[in-house]
């Protein structure tokens, strides 16, 4: 039986993310010298390179704000009023993109699909394909934290080549840097947003962006950019001290170990859902996120929880309130986050443990060790192929 009765609450939630450890460990580092001096601009120099090598490409910044910043800094240093845009809309993010592109008079068309589905890529082929390439720009979301889906920018970038190819491909990768690969630079990806508190465990409050070669010549010829938004409004000293040793610490345990890391904790955390009965939204293990998973509960249960949170606040319902305070787990509502350090086997068996208690005893249902154990499997399995491999 795992213990699950902890003095510190475990957060995994969809971010804000606990710190990582590298960075509580230079968060007390003293600073010597204020930004302006060398010591500052060195750092930044060299956080900056460590993120060209994550993303490939040579044009990164980093500044203050939250994540919509770093989107809006996209939107307007890219799209022009009355521009015509096409939002990839498979989520609440995705429909969010669609409006930033509005609110700068841009001409947004949505193409829709159904919560927990894949974006319509053949959909989206068929506007394509009719010959009316003159669209600035097709905007989407990589990981889709309402539903746990991931959506595919190479499958975009095929279809933009083939009929499209002067279209910018404008990425929200706010939830899936860190733990989903962004291929930048072979997806032909011209803008890419990634958040500091999602997969990099970061202090809230630095968006990453990334530009491709042709998106920051026009960047540049921009006559309209707002200031405030001006890619050179660094964030603070501590804030680039974390960005810089969270971006050391992946690089040290290596890109691709960090991916697979991500998927495999992402798989164990569903069929450990499923094996107590309850679903995941994204309707299948090709689109599901390796940064977030959520969670589909029986209807009865479901409409307990809605009611609950239309009634007390979003973070009220019994389930989350339930795990949080009788076993100090924190999920996001009804989605599990597995994001950056905190991704791990013993955190994936805890979380699970606390909602199969929860399940049964909030609604009796007979679940205690079932999710573990298919958790477990999971584990398991991937020691029996690195041996037989």
């Amino acid at each position: 039986m795992i213990n699950i009765k902890q003095r510190n609450m475990l957060n995994m939630t969809v971010g804000q993310t606990d710190l990582h450890p590298a960075i509580k460990e230079v968060l007390q580092v003293p600073l010597n010298t204020p930004a302006y001096f060398e010591e500052y601009k060195k750092l930044e120099r060299g956080t900056e390179e460590i993120y060209r090598k994550i993303f490939d490409t040579e044009h990164v910044f980093f500044f203050l704000g939250t994540g919509r910043t770093g989107l809006e800094a996209g939107i307007h240093h890219l799209i022009n009023e009355d521009d015509k845009v096409i939002c990839l809309d498979n989520g609440q993010w995705g429909n969010f993109f669609g409006e930033l592109a509005s609110d700068v008079g841009a001409k947004v068309s949505y193409i829709k699909t159904p919560f927990g589905s894949a974006i319509d890529y053949k959909r989206l082929e068929n506007i394509l394909s009719k010959g009316d390439n003159d669209y600035k720009a097709v905007v989407m979301v990589h990981s889709e934290t309402s539903t746990g889906v991931l959506n595919s920018p190479q499958k975009v970038n095929e279809l933009l080549k083939k009929y499209s190819p002067n279209t910018l491909l404008m990425v929200d990768g706010i939830s899936a840097f860190g733990g989903v690969d962004p291929k930048f630079s072979s997806s032909n990806i011209d803008f890419y947003c990634a958040g500091s508190q999602k997969c990099l465990n970061a202090p809230q409050g630095t968006p990453i962006i990334a530009f491709s070669d042709r998106a920051i010549k026009i960047a540049k010829e921009k006559d309209n950019k707002l200031h405030t938004l001006s890619l050179s409004n660094k964030p603070s000293y501590l804030l680039t001290l974390g960005l810089n040793a969270v971006g050391n610490a992946l690089i040290e345990e290596g890109l691709t170990n960090v991916y697979n890391r991500h998927h495999l904790m992402a798989k164990a955390v569903r069929y450990g859902i499923r094996e107590i009965g309850l679903e995941v939204m994204a309707e299948s293990e090709e689109i599901a996120s390796p940064s977030c998973t959520r969670i589909s509960f029986p209807k009865r249960i479901q409409a307990e929880i809605d009611y609950e949170r239309s009634k007390n606040g979003i973070d009220k319902d019994s389930v989350t309130r339930y795990m949080k305070e009788h076993y100090g787990i924190v999920i996001a509502e009804d989605r599990i986050g597995t994001m950056g350090h905190y991704a791990n086997e013993k955190n994936v068996l805890i979380t699970l443990h606390a909602l199969e208690l929860t399940m049964e005893n909030l609604y009796g249902l007979k679940v205690l060790s079932k999710a573990t154990s298919a958790a477990q499997r999971v584990f398991d399995q991937r020691q029996l192929n690195a041996l037989l491999s």
